[in-house]
């Protein structure tokens, strides 16, 4: 009969940590979810504005600032990952601990020890999530923003890249544009100067307008009533000719070749093996790890003594995050100035964040189970 009311009870102990584990879960995801929300609400409307002002001006069309729009949301994403879930769980510890409620779990026999458990897997889930962003879709959408006037060229033309009043070049013979004006309603372009060089051969064409027309997702500008010169550089014999219409084939040249190692592939980094291909994984995996490691030091700052300043931790939080983020990107600047050695690298800094985390962990877990002694 006592054997029974003992099981009985470990069931029912056990479903009750249960519902508090998922509980406190639930009350931190809650938190970070409305903090990512609202901070990247306020990022997308800046980055909206400062787009569309781009787009007013002729700097981009407004297809262009919509898709640069979309590929910097996993960016922004990424980052607000560890700083939102950080400062959600020492907002939620805290107002748990105002509140009573980790109180009254403590006093049931749940410690440190157990808060730390339950809290690292919504951590870890978020770690493997900016895992993913950081070595795939963030390097991915770098590419596509590097390369972003070739995917609008498959759809639009080279009529939206035009720029009144700046010269510009294209993919073919070796052309440099220049056009004064663009009625957008009608296509017409005016004022146009064209510099083609076809082997020896040098050749400026001028006419006072044309249009752009789509063929075959290819641009055709047809000029009218110009004259085109060519000749040899550094000859006088130079020819004219004058024309009533000349089509134009222009294919727009795209710099589809990059260098930039935030935008290789893990498996481009692995295989070139160089300091800067290294490096670059190092700081692909920060993220990912600060995720982790902010969750064990979220919970730490959360302070049981009474008649504190709730703010006083918030800002206290923010700034560890800044010294945390700072200190990589300084050491990240010192390794690639090979005045730091590759390894330990970065991984110097979240060690020293991971053994505070730690100190703090184990200390707090002895004081409780002394104070339980008691």
């Amino acid at each position: 009969m006592y054997f029974a009311n003992d099981q009985n009870e470990s069931l029912w102990y056990r479903y009750a940590m249960k519902k508090l584990h998922n509980y406190f879960a639930r009350e931190v995801m809650h938190t970070m979810l409305t903090m990512v929300l609202i901070i990247l609400g306020i990022m997308v409307t800046m980055l909206f504005i400062q787009y569309l002002s781009m787009a007013a001006s002729g700097q981009m069309s407004i297809g262009g600032a919509m898709a640069m729009l979309g590929i910097a949301l996993p960016t922004y994403i990424n980052l607000l990952i560890p700083i939102s879930l950080f400062l959600s769980l020492v907002i939620t510890i805290n107002r748990l601990l105002y509140d009573s409620e980790l109180v009254v779990a403590f006093a049931c026999g749940v410690s440190w020890f157990n808060l730390v458990k339950w809290l690292l897997l919504p951590g870890f889930l978020l770690t493997m999530l900016s895992v993913v962003l950081s070595f795939w879709v963030v390097p991915k959408m770098a590419y596509y923003q590097n390369n972003l006037s070739q995917i609008f060229s498959q759809s639009s033309g080279i009529s939206d890249f035009i720029q009144t009043g700046r010269f510009f070049a294209t993919g073919s013979n070796n052309e440099v544009i220049y056009v004064g004006a663009v009625d957008l309603k009608t296509g017409v372009s005016q004022q146009i100067f064209i510099y083609q060089q076809v082997g020896n051969e040098t050749r400026v064409i001028l006419a006072p307008e044309g249009k752009i027309a789509e063929q075959n997702k290819l641009s055709a500008l047809t000029l009218m009533h110009g004259h085109m010169y060519q000749g040899v550089l550094g000859s006088l014999a130079y020819k004219m000719v004058g024309f009533n219409a000349f089509d134009l084939l222009m294919i727009p040249t795209y710099n589809t070749a990059y260098t930039d190692k935030s935008t290789f592939s893990v498996t481009q980094l692995v295989r070139d093996h160089d300091r800067a291909s290294l490096l670059e994984l190092e700081w692909r995996s920060s993220i990912p790890l600060a995720t982790l490691i902010l969750t064990v030091l979220g919970v730490m700052l959360g302070d049981p003594r009474p008649r504190k300043s709730k703010y006083l931790y918030f800002l206290l939080s923010a700034g560890i995050f800044i010294v945390y983020f700072n200190a990589l990107t300084i050491v990240r600047s010192m390794v690639m100035k090979d005045t730091m050695p590759l390894f330990p690298g970065l991984y110097l800094v979240h060690a020293l964040f991971l053994v505070t985390a730690l100190v703090l962990l184990v200390k707090r877990e002895l004081f409780f189970r002394s104070f339980k002694k008691k």
